[in-house]
């Protein structure tokens, strides 16, 4: 059976699947649960010294296509170091603080970094999407103006926070208007030992059609521009953590749209060393986390894996830019004719606005290899295996 446990920054834990900065980190008893539920560690709900910027009561909205939103307010900085002295206390997995100072003064950094470490944090996550009220917005209404957006402010926060404590240092990035490659590498110059990547991302999930256009969300009067998790944006966080793992050379926590143990893998394949989990959870229970580590352990003993470390960056040596891209020519070909006759042919009617090589004429289906151009809809289409791709 596969060994789970991770170095991850100097530290260990049992297994790669971390929980996530959410309301679902906020109080002990619910870390508890987490913890029960197979987390290898927990990331605590954001801490700081400024005004907390969503006052009200925690509020998620969850939608049938995948997104995820919630608005939970930020713990005060006495909360947060309360919450970080009973986890210690109570959980046997690594805690890690989830923080930041006074906009972009690195005293405050500083002077929070050393509180939270004395209270016994064993990582900290700087979250750098910390708003600097003294600069401009990039788009004003629509926001403040972010750490994370500046190299030279994410650097000298880093600098001194490094500087503050003795424990790990995680930088936790988004890509609000910003490539996080340069701050990333702002982190890692200045001293980091991780990374987190990436962030909720700005978006809208739609407006209800049957309601003049009014909002999805029960109980808002107005929509605003939000920040968004889930599904959804999952393939984005894919590309940002392969991009992160071939261009930094700290290790990486891979965040944002993971919702099954496939995407644990694929994570991890694509440099991750751990992944946070946020949103499964609000969709599907405490059994997300389950599921992900118990589908983790069995995949690495299918494969002859011994431990997660053996399949890191797997993937990377195949993800390159376009234009060092090699595409050789595809053809289509039934392998199976018998299984075609009694089908009512899904990949002719899905593939018919772009194909014309397959058609069937009564009962016997073909392709016309002239006309195949080897877009694989076929392929993709057909329930029951009938069709092959294969190089021209």
């Amino acid at each position: 059976m596969a060994d789970l446990g991770v170095e991850f920054a100097g530290v260990v834990f049992k297994n790669p699947v971390l929980i996530a900065s959410s309301s679902l980190t906020n109080n002990v008893r619910q870390l508890k649960r987490l913890e029960e539920a197979g987390a290898g560690g927990v990331v605590t709900k954001h801490t700081c010294t400024t005004p907390v910027l969503n006052p009200t009561d925690f509020r998620a909205v969850v939608l049938d296509n995948g997104w995820c939103v919630q608005g939970d307010r930020r713990l005060s900085f006495e909360e947060g170091k309360e919450l970080i002295r009973q986890a210690k206390s109570e959980l046997s997995i690594p805690v890690i603080a989830n923080f930041a100072g006074i906009s972009a003064d690195e005293d405050s950094w500083a002077e929070n970094a050393k509180a939270l470490q004395e209270a016994g944090a064993d990582m900290l996550e700087m979250d750098l999407a910390n708003p600097v009220p003294e600069m401009a917005s990039p788009a004003p209404g629509y926001g403040a103006f972010f750490v994370a957006q500046d190299a030279s402010l994410t650097g000298k926060v880093t600098r001194a926070v490094k500087q503050a404590v003795d424990i790990p240092v995680i930088g936790k990035l988004l890509i609000k208007g910003v490539n996080p490659v340069p701050i990333a590498k702002a982190c890692q110059e200045n001293g980091a030992d991780a990374i987190t990547a990436i962030n909720a991302v700005y978006g809208l999930p739609g407006v209800d059609i049957r309601q003049g256009g009014k909002p999805l969300y029960l109980g808002f009067d107005k929509q605003p521009v939000s920040n968004y998790m889930g599904s959804p944006i999952n393939p984005m966080a894919m590309w940002y953590t392969a991009l992160l793992a071939k261009t930094v050379d700290i290790p990486l926590s891979s965040s944002g749209g993971i919702s099954t143990w496939e995407n644990v893998v694929e994570r991890l394949m694509l440099g991750a060393t751990t992944v946070q989990l946020c949103s499964a959870a609000y969709l599907d229970g405490l059994e997300a986390i389950t599921q992900s580590v118990t589908g983790l352990e069995k995949y690495l003993d299918e494969y002859g894996y011994g431990t997660p470390s053996e399949i890191i960056g797997q993937a990377l040596e195949y993800i390159v830019p376009r234009e060092q891209l090699v595409i050789y020519p595809l053809e289509a070909r039934i392998v199976d004719h018998e299984k075609c006759l009694d089908c009512e042919g899904p990949c002719i009617e899905r593939s018919n606005a772009t194909c014309l090589a397959l058609s069937r004429e009564e009962r016997v289906p073909s392709i016309d290899s002239d006309l195949c151009t080897g877009c694989c809809l076929c392929y993709y289409f057909c329930p029951e295996g009938a069709i092959e791709m294969r190089r021209k």
